[in-house]
């Protein structure tokens, strides 16, 4: 995919707010159950699959949902009851970590993932100096993940890319390489970038730091990548910063966390995420009345750019964001169809959805770049645990999904948790999509409690690139 012409400004990119989760786990209640009985799989009417949020076909005009998906009109995720030991999680040592994924290991059965840690024991207000992408291994694709060296969090043989580096996502390219994406430079690179910070060094898991928003004022945001052969790495030692360059007449000023998408030729689309939403946009509140954060799509023809911004294909504004309504922390994955979906939190600054409510986001297309409206509520922070019990984590965020490949069954749902507001632990939650081969009974809605049946989703048509 190459862009169209079209005037550009250069892309800034800045900070963005941090909100943190809070978890809590209570005692299994049949009236507030979020499981599976509560929720219907397909059945909702439909004239196309569109209309089954492509997360199924239309059939007689009735969605029949993939079993990754459920609810009436398939926007929501069919999850498989968590395990008690799952995702990636220190925070019995006092060390926070926010977000990240899993990809296959090369050559073993094992998964490796890269996460974002605060070093030093630091606490997540601290994510700008102090966050760094750590290596760690699993045998199931829904962990618990053991880090390279478990007896030193720090240690060398931990790193991908030493702090500062946030935001993190893995991808295998086409070519076999694997590119490790974050905001802020790394170590290596961080003395001649404008995100430049040492990392806080007097932090442990007994004094948790959190820093000031005064010390977070006026620093940027600016992607870049590592690579690696393998998984494992080693990791490049440099990074390569990623241009983008938006239309003259788009609100798309900032980014914090993106999400990146192969094509099976080598090019590759962005999901921009983290800049204020226009004006006539609507939303939550926040910055120009639209919200406080918005998406907007890049393409280039290969993984290091220079990244053009694609206007919006769908009787919208030239520059318009790709979605309605704000969103954050965008998530892309591809079916065993070829459609695309984008995962993300609608609850940017919690300013739309209290806490235990349901504010996932799930919007999907055809090509990557002409998007639905956002479904909002198709996951949250409620669900079953395999030991009979509710967990309870009252906001989620940062979603991820680990695939075998793209355009394969997504295989386990990952997202950051925590349970106070930046200065306590936070870790990393996983939990496994449903597939055929499980019982029903085990596979449901992971939202709010009790359940509530959401709105029909949006039917805007697609339309063609």
């Amino acid at each position: 995919i190459s862009a169209r012409p079209m005037s550009t400004k250069h892309l800034q990119l800045s900070r963005f707010m941090l909100v943190v989760a809070t978890a809590t786990f209570v005692s299994l209640s049949a009236e507030a159950a979020p499981g599976s009985g509560g929720v219907p799989h397909g059945g909702g009417h439909c004239s196309n699959d569109w209309n089954c949020s492509l997360g199924g076909i239309c059939s007689n005009s009735v969605c029949k949902c993939d079993i990754w998906f459920t609810g009436p009109n398939c926007a929501l995720l069919n999850l498989a009851k968590a395990k008690r030991e799952n995702g990636f999680n220190f925070t019995g040592t006092g060390w926070s970590s926010w977000g990240g994924h899993a990809v296959p290991s090369n050559g073993s059965d094992q998964w490796v993932g890269v996460f974002s840690l605060m070093a030093r024991g630091c606490g997540l207000g601290t994510y700008h100096s102090n966050s760094e992408s750590v290596l760690a291994t699993a045998n199931s694709v829904d962990g618990p993940y053991t880090l390279i060296d478990p007896t030193n969090p720090d240690a060398a043989a931990n790193l991908a890319v030493a702090p500062p580096s946030h935001c993190t996502q893995i991808k295998r390219h086409p070519s076999g390489e694997y590119h490790l994406w974050h905001i802020f430079p790394g170590f290596a690179d961080n003395a001649t970038s404008p995100d430049s910070q040492p990392p806080i060094k007097n932090c442990s898991a007994a004094k948790i730091q959190e820093a000031s928003r005064s010390e977070l004022r006026g620093f940027q945001q600016q992607l870049f990548v590592q690579t690696a052969s393998n998984p494992l790495g080693p990791w490049s030692e440099h990074s390569t910063p990623i241009s983008i360059s938006v239309l003259s007449s788009s609100t798309a000023t900032q980014a914090s966390c993106t999400a990146p998408y192969y094509f099976p030729n080598g090019s590759a689309l962005l999901v921009i995420g983290g800049s204020a939403c226009p004006e006539h946009w609507g939303g939550s509140g926040g910055a120009h009345g639209g919200g406080i954060g918005c998406l907007w799509a890049a393409t280039a023809p290969n993984w290091s750019g220079p990244y053009m911004q694609h206007g919006v294909n769908n009787g919208g504004v030239a520059g318009d964001p790709i979605t309605h309504p704000e969103n954050e922390d965008p998530a892309i994955f591809t079916d065993p169809r070829g459609n695309f979906h984008l995962l993300t939190n609608v609850n940017t600054g919690h300013r739309r959805c209290k806490g235990g409510e349901a504010c996932g986001g799930h919007a999907w297309s055809r090509d990557g770049i002409t998007w639905s409206d956002t479904f909002i509520g198709a996951f949250g922070p409620n669900g079953y645990m395999e030991d009979g019990s509710i967990f309870n984590h009252t906001y989620v965020e940062r979603p991820q999904i680990a695939q075998m490949a793209p355009g394969t069954p997504p295989l386990a749902l990952f997202v950051s948790a925590g349970p106070h507001y930046i200065a306590s632990p936070t870790f990393t939650w996983a939990q496994r999509f449903c597939d055929d081969e499980m019982n029903p009974e085990n596979c449901g809605f992971m939202g709010g409690l009790p359940f509530t049946p959401p709105a029909p989703p949006p039917t805007k048509p697609s339309t063609s690139v």
